[in-house]
């Protein structure tokens, strides 16, 4: 079917860190990659497919980004004045365009 080459990767969120499960599409044997962000509570992942990048939406460090399929994380929370980040999505109709929610309600978007 064509698909055979592809993998499927599962990004877990936890109160350590987060972690990747891989496998390839047939899902018979999975790898487990991490911790990463080790010591961080990690709320939320998500994944931009335009750009390969990921982010993470932390408990006390606000958002991080890696582009290395999440072996290396940078903190990226310039503009971020709250630093409990519930949650971080892709806009997956605008290209480079990000969400964040936040503690007491708050919503952040950033195209940058």
């Amino acid at each position: 079917m064509g698909l055979s080459h592809k993998r499927v990767v599962i990004g877990v969120a936890t109160v350590d860190g987060c972690y990747f499960l891989e496998s390839d599409v047939g899902r018979k044997v999975w790898t487990k990659r991490g911790p990463y962000l080790s010591g961080e509570s990690v709320n939320s992942l998500s994944h931009d497919v335009h750009s390969g990048a990921l982010y993470a939406a932390t408990h006390t460090e606000g958002v991080y980004v890696s582009r290395d399929g999440g072996r290396t994380w940078k903190q990226s929370s310039r503009g971020l004045h709250v630093r409990k980040a519930w949650t971080i999505g892709v806009d997956p109709h605008k290209e480079g365009r990000l969400y964040g929610g936040t503690q007491y309600g708050h919503l952040f978007r950033s195209d940058n």
